[in-house]
């Protein structure tokens, strides 16, 4: 058994190894094997989160790519398509999202200067080069932009041959790129730099050639790059003095050469110092404007710096008024005047197709929404004869790209029918019928589609018919389908109007028969309701010209009749009105204060009572029992006030001298606001219930804010949001929010505030003047969070010593209270109690049961000095009911007494 272990351990243990020594292997070799497995488990675990995010990210582009589908012109999901695609690596996926995004919109110079870099880095082949060839001529259509065209005249001189075919070509594409961009100012001269270092290349590797041929090569070359220099100094650049002192130096360094090869080098050097200077002083006057395009704020200052720039370009340089107008609209894209203009003086200064039509098709890729685009676009066409395939085209794709109005979609297609119409002399008398029903189809189909899409919204007036209707009289002789199409537009609620009644008379009267006619002036006259006269003056005047005996006095006895019963009913009309008038104006006179004689200054404090009897006998009283016999002799003169009188009083100045009405149907009410709010506060604090129409802020008779306003709001349902955004704050104080009703006499005048017990808010009374909101949110935020603090102000923003306290829970409020009642504050005790506002008082009215006071008869105390004894009841005291409640309860019939009572109980008492 022994020998047995030891032939095992002469296996396992060659010689030379001791046991020892192999176990320290094994051990080893296990830490290994655990390590490894260990990598393995992290890498397998890197494996699996990399799988996770790659699925996020699927998901992410997969919802992407579905949006997209929804609604394919939404550019920011485009470009969140791109840069995750972007981020994948993903670069098929990538090609196809780019050329999608570049199929409907044009793509902006940081867009393509990503995707050229990626395609560079990729183009190893011949064909995958003319591919990035293709992009870079795609790119530099899209917007003007210096780097893009830098990126272009790169690649092309990387990859394309040195021979003489390949160098003609790249001269070709950068005197495009000097066209194109070269005269932009501030960054132009990169360009042409560009091009003159290219040219340098070529010079130098002709300097070590001999022979007659070489020599003619090189006095060419010389005189190409002189040019360049010459060429780009005599355009405003900056750096233009950085660009001389190189051309200096090249002169130096080539002086042999020059001197040996151009013969009249010292005029050409005094021409160019000529050009440099003008040039310097142009941009002189240039940079002011270039720096106001720098330090625009937003997208108006931009606009307006360009329009001031563009103002003085045109005065004074008009070479360079395409180059800033392509700046304007690479940088203001959307902006829709800078297009409009852009493309108006093109068409004035020459309509040609090479540089009208890319202009069009850019500013359809940018502001598809502006119709005017599309109608000049129409028109251009027309102008340069193109097939009326490629303007119904046109249409076509103006009628995808989505306007705001009905009126833009009309404008439209007038506009074609215009140009369908112009095109019908054209046509041989053969093919005029097959045109003509072209066009009728046409009218046809427009008016299918504003009334598919607007209903009679689409073409309210008829403009479309009326103008079919024309077309029908005047180029198809076909006056019964003329009349079809007037008794359509007719029966469209345009019958009562003489305007539409007039046209129809026209056409009739020109390319119709006076059957027809005189049937259409009766028709006329029995329906128009607004100025049947100019019906029948028509009428007259054509029976005058063209009628007999009997049918002139058979059109004298409609038209009387017609105006007679016209005239009658504007009279009745106008005494409707002037009753409506008499009746407002005596609601008025009725709401007026009687402020004549001696009652003028009831009320008034006893220094500011006028005595105005002086030197007067006074008159005895008529009658006891004349209650309403005058006061006041209606023979005295008025009193002029002493000198300085003013009345006071206190007038709403937006509530009665507003030059505009607010319609209370979707209007609103704010109240309790700040004295120093402003109307765009107003505005932010109503975001929610969309665009505000009109803020008008009730003021008093100096401009003072009342704190109220009224807000109309843009539809019935921004009024239920508005008000479910009631006591949102502003400046710390609630914004009561209600619905409006300017009549003062039936407006809610209920107090807005809680006038029950509020256990979460606490009311401080006793607080120095000097207190601030800071101040009290410090003392009683100790005893947990809040959620309001409001110091009570008078108008001019002093505090009153008053203030509310609010938390969230009535707990936190109760232990505030017990804590800070009686608190000391400055040298202030302070009285902390649980708000209870008190109720608003209500005025008494009749239906109260109280007896409504007659003049005099006041509760208010008048004996002060000064106020004379006549301003007592008019009431009889006999009459007078006792104020005691025992009288007043015992005896009810003597407030039911009749004139009879009155007039047996006054002989009783002779």
């Amino acid at each position: 058994m022994d020998e047995e272990m030891d032939a095992v351990n002469e296996e396992l243990f060659p010689e030379g190894v001791s046991n020892e020594e192999e176990m320290v292997t094994s051990e080893t070799e296990g830490r290994a094997d655990q390590e490894a497995a260990e990598a393995k488990s992290l890498i397998s675990e890197d494996d699996d989160e990399e799988e996770d995010e790659d699925d996020v990210n699927e998901a992410e582009v997969k919802f992407l790519e579905a949006s997209l589908s929804a609604n394919s012109y939404d550019y920011s999901t485009h470009k969140a398509l791109i840069n995750k695609l972007h981020a994948m690596g993903e670069l098929d996926r990538l090609r196809a999202a780019r050329n999608n995004m570049s199929n409907i919109f044009p793509l902006s110079p940081e867009l393509w200067l990503v995707w050229l870099n990626d395609e560079i880095k990729l183009a190893t082949t011949n064909e995958q080069k003319a591919e990035v060839i293709e992009l870079c001529e795609r790119a530099v259509k899209d917007y003007m932009s210096v780097e893009l065209w830098l990126v272009y005249l790169q690649f092309i001189i990387e990859h394309m041959g040195k021979d003489e075919e390949k160098i003609d070509k790249i001269r070709q594409l950068f005197e495009r790129a000097l066209t194109t961009v070269g005269m932009h100012v501030t960054k132009g001269a990169i360009i042409w730099e560009a091009y003159r270092e290219y040219e340098n290349m070529i010079l130098i590797s002709m300097l070590s050639l001999d022979g007659e041929n070489e020599n003619g090569r090189k006095k060419a070359q010389l005189e190409r790059i002189i040019s360049l220099f010459k060429r780009q100094l005599s355009s405003p650049l900056l750096d233009m003095d950085k660009t001389y002192e190189e051309f200096k130096s090249w002169c130096a360094k080539y002086s042999a050469e020059i001197e040996k090869s151009i013969l009249k080098w010292t005029s050409d050097e005094k021409s160019i110092l000529k050009y440099y200077k003008q040039s310097s002083t142009k941009l002189t006057s240039y940079l002011p404007f270039e720096e106001k395009l720098v330090s625009a704020q937003g997208q108006s200052e931009l606009l307006d710096a360009y329009k001031g720039y563009l103002l003085y370009i045109k005065q004074n340089n008009s070479d360079l008024i395409t180059i800033l107008y392509e700046r304007a609209i690479t940088d203001l894209s959307l902006e829709t005047s800078i297009w409009l203009d852009y493309i108006t003086y093109l068409e004035n200064k020459s309509r040609m197709v090479h540089v009208l039509d890319p202009i069009y098709h850019r500013a359809s890729r940018n502001i598809p929404w502006c119709p005017t685009i599309w109608r000049k676009w129409m028109r251009s066409y027309e102008a340069w004869n193109k097939p009326i395939s490629e303007i119904q085209a046109i249409l076509e794709n103006a009628l995808s790209a989505g306007f705001s109005t009905a009126e833009d979609y009309r404008n439209l297609w007038i506009a074609y029918l215009e140009c369908l119409r112009r095109k019908l002399d054209q046509y041989p008398d053969e093919e005029r019928d097959k045109h003509l029903n072209v066009i009728r189809k046409t009218f046809n189909r427009a008016c299918e589609y504003l009334a598919k899409y607007f209903g009679l919204d689409g073409d309210p007036n008829c403009v479309i018919l009326q103008y079919w209707a024309r077309f029908e009289a005047v180029h198809a002789d076909d006056m019964e389908q003329t009349r079809r199409l007037w008794a359509d537009i007719l029966s469209q609620e345009h019958s009562a109007t003489a305007s539409y009644w007039l046209e129809y008379i026209v056409l009739e009267k020109c390319y119709g028969d006076s059957k027809h006619l005189r049937k259409l002036y009766q028709k006329a006259l029995s329906s128009t309701q607004d100025w049947p006269e100019t019906i029948a003056n028509s009428w007259l005047d054509f029976e005058r010209d063209k009628g007999t005996l009997e049918q002139m006095e058979f059109c004298e006895i409609k038209t009387k009749e017609k105006l007679d019963k016209t005239m009658e009913e504007r009279q009745k009309a106008q005494e409707l009105s002037s009753q409506d008038e008499s009746s407002i104006l005596s609601k008025k006179a009725n709401k007026r204060k009687a402020d004549d004689g001696r009652w003028k200054n009831l009320g008034s404090s006893p220094s500011k009572i006028v005595k105005s009897d002086v030197g007067i006998k006074p008159k005895l009283r008529e009658s006891v029992l004349n209650i309403n016999s005058k006061t006041t002799n209606p023979e005295k003169p008025e009193i002029a006030p002493p000198p300085g009188y003013k009345t006071t009083e206190d007038k709403d100045v937006d509530d009665k001298n507003s030059q505009y009405e607010v319609d209370d149907m979707i209007a609103v009410f704010v109240s309790n606001l700040d004295y120093i709010t402003t109307e765009d506060e107003i505005r932010d604090a109503l975001k929610p219930a969309g665009p505000v129409t009109s803020i008008r802020m009730v003021k008093d008779y100096k401009g003072r804010s009342k704190g109220f306003a009224y807000v109309q709001l843009s539809s019935i349902e921004a009024v239920k949001v508005a008000l479910e955004l009631d006591r949102t704050p502003i400046k710390g104080r609630p914004m009561f929010i209600s619905k409006c009703d300017p009549n003062k006499r039936t407006r809610s005048s209920t107090f807005k505030y809680n006038s029950t017990l509020e256990k979460n808010k606490l009311f401080i009374k006793g607080l120095p003047l000097t207190t601030t909101k800071e101040e009290l949110e410090e003392i009683f935020k100790v005893h947990g969070d809040l959620k309001e603090v409001r110091i009570v102000t008078y108008r001019n923003g002093h505090s009153k010593g008053l203030a509310y306290v609010e938390y969230h829970n009535e707990a936190t409020a109760a232990k505030a209270l017990v804590s800070t009642d009686g608190m000391k504050i400055q040298d202030k005790v302070i009285n902390v109690a649980i708000s209870q506002p008190p109720d608003r008082k209500k005025p008494q009215t009749e239906e109260s049961g109280g007896q409504v006071k007659s003049l005099g008869g006041t509760s208010t105390s008048r004996t002060a000095f000064g106020v004379p004894k006549t301003l007592l009841s008019m009431v009889p005291r006999n009459v007078k009911t006792s104020s005691s409640n025992g009288s007043a309860a015992s005896d009810k019939s003597a407030q039911l007494m009749s004139n009879k009572d009155f007039r047996n109980m006054f002989i009783s008492k002779k």
